[in-house]
């Protein structure tokens, strides 16, 4: 790991204002307006379609006359298709607004850690540092040094009682 990474990562324990500012900001601002909006509007569009479906299934039913019922069939089936899309869209949707707040609740538990280790950053060696990286799934995608991101998934779950057990790194 480049020292200017793990530099990063320890000045955001050092001076945990800007990551705190940041938290608070996506916090305040709440879920992204964009899927909220689209969300709304998919679901309204799947109930007038599903609305559609059921109009179309009872003429279906009640339909006497032979030569009405492969269009009917053909609106059905379409219609049937239009809904499955719209419940896969819903659903796609409810779960990007999810992983916004499984993200917060990550951003939670990485500023306990961060907390909790705060006392061991200076003192961890190479292998400890990556460890404690390579706990978070933190991957660093660099093209320079001023290029760069980090990414990552923080476990929900966390054990503190053995931060800076050195036996307790992965070997």
């Amino acid at each position: 790991m480049e020292a200017w990474v793990w530099e990063f990562i320890t000045d955001a324990r050092r001076n945990p204002t800007r990551l705190l500012r940041q938290w608070e900001k996506e916090r305040e601002a709440g879920p992204d307006p964009h899927i909220t909006a689209a969300l709304e509007s998919t679901r309204h569009t799947l109930i007038k379609a599903s609305a559609r479906q059921r109009r179309l299934l009872t003429l279906f039913g009640e339909t006497e006359d032979e030569t009405l019922l492969p269009m009917v069939k053909r609106d059905l089936d379409a219609a049937g298709k239009i809904v499955a899309s719209l419940t896969s869209n819903v659903a796609e949707l409810e779960g990007q607004l999810e992983d916004a707040r499984h993200q917060a609740v990550q951003l939670d538990t990485l500023r306990a850690y961060i907390l909790a280790v705060e006392t061991d950053l200076d003192a961890m060696d190479f292998p400890r540092r990556r460890a404690a990286v390579e706990a978070f799934g933190i991957r660093v995608v660099a093209q320079g040094r001023d290029d760069w991101r980090l990414e990552g998934n923080i476990p929900i779950m966390l054990d503190f009682r053995n931060v800076g057990d050195a036996s307790q790194s992965p070997s």
